[in-house]
């Protein structure tokens, strides 16, 4: 979900969390800052876990956060953190004896290919097993409608395929561009 400032959208994102019965809420474009408290934005039985843009360049947008279902015993993997590529977060959820990654990233459209490079070895450090990956990724070059329209020669694309990933949004998410997405 990209939500350009969940700060006076609190009802409306409990409600669809509660309407749509969500195990795991990723959201980007938090703008959240520290002068809001996670008191603020707690659901029941969720965790949120969040991270707020903190550039000395860009102070204003940005952020990212999960809500995830406590039952699926959410830790946060604070490890992945990474220099050059801040907007991201990690954790991880067991159902079982099962183990999944869950990430979601934030990259903005005025990207430097130093921090895409930065976000390409995060993803490859992550698939090491289960993982899924939500965010919006800002590729608006990126055709996803048909497979044999994706540039497959793409930084992207060559970091999604290295690591055998799906890309799995069926549809536009904003405009006739694929945006926002879900890698797993």
């Amino acid at each position: 979900m990209n939500a350009r400032s969940i700060v006076n959208k609190r009802k409306e994102l409990e409600l669809t969390i509660r309407d749509e019965n969500l195990d795991v809420l990723a959201i980007t474009e938090t703008w959240l800052s520290e002068k809001v408290e996670d008191s603020e934005f707690c659901i029941r039985d969720y965790t949120l876990f969040r991270k707020d843009r903190n550039e000395i360049t860009k102070c204003r947008g940005g952020g990212v956060a999960m809500y995830i279902r406590n039952e699926l015993n959410p830790t946060e993997m604070t490890d992945m953190r990474v220099d050059n590529f801040s907007e991201s977060l990690w954790c991880n959820i067991r159902c079982g004896k099962e183990s999944t990654v869950l990430g979601v990233c934030y990259r903005a459209p005025d990207s430097r290919v130093s921090n895409d490079e930065k976000m390409y070895e995060l993803i490859d450090e992550v698939s090491k097993g289960r993982i899924v990956v939500m965010g919006d990724f800002n590729f608006a070059e990126l055709n996803w409608s048909k497979l044999e329209n994706v540039d497959m020669a793409h930084p992207f694309v060559e970091c999604i395929n290295n690591n055998f990933l799906y890309q799995l949004v069926e549809e536009p998410t904003r405009g006739k561009n694929y945006l926002d997405l879900i890698l797993s």
